[in-house]
């Protein structure tokens, strides 16, 4: 049985100062009618998880960033562990048009995504990690159609790609962070 779970707009894991949960709230919300959005639509994705960042996720939880005590934190490491196992039984599962592949040997530096249409293919770069601060709000981001921009990015993507673990090997692989990180 699949353990499901979602944390839904205004509901918090975690107390966060004042200034920050308005602004933390609204992100959570995006993130919400994302995952609905995603649930209707189901687009292929190829993920690739730097393992630098799943390491970070699990010895910190959500909100590396924030000041806790240390049964809140504990709180956001059990959340991440239980998000990478169930990342864990996707690769297992092997769903049709969902890929994730685990990078070792290094972190990239940046998140592009790359949108492909019946026509054309759009390039998207977000300049904040997904796991970055919102303390930090001053990036450009940029959203293009353009071959050269287009084609310099697909590169990066297979040579990362072609270097990740992928399937069972990508699966166990993260099932050592866990453990490593204290979990079963």
């Amino acid at each position: 049985k699949q353990e499901t779970y979602t944390i839904r707009p205004g509901q918090l894991l975690m107390k966060i100062p004042g200034q920050f949960s308005t602004k933390i709230n609204s992100l959570q919300s995006i993130q919400y009618q994302r995952k609905q959005e995603y649930e209707i639509r189901r687009p292929a994705l190829i993920t690739i998880l730097p393992d630098q960042a799943v390491q970070r996720f699990l010895q910190r939880g959500p909100g590396d960033f924030v000041n806790l005590s240390d049964e809140r934190r504990e709180a956001g490491r059990e959340l991440a562990a239980r998000e990478i196992s169930r990342i864990i039984r996707l690769i297992e599962s092997g769903p049709i048009g969902l890929q994730f592949s685990v990078l070792t040997e290094s972190e990239n530096s940046t998140n592009c995504v790359l949108l492909r249409g019946r026509e054309k293919t759009m390039l998207a770069i977000n300049p904040f990690r997904c796991d970055a601060s919102p303390y930090i709000s001053t990036g450009v981001s940029l959203v293009t159609s353009a071959p050269e921009a287009v084609n310099a990015h697909q590169k990066v993507v297979e040579d990362l790609w072609k270097k990740s673990i992928k399937g069972m090997e990508a699966a166990q692989y993260l099932r050592g962070l866990l453990a490593e990180n204290g979990f079963q």
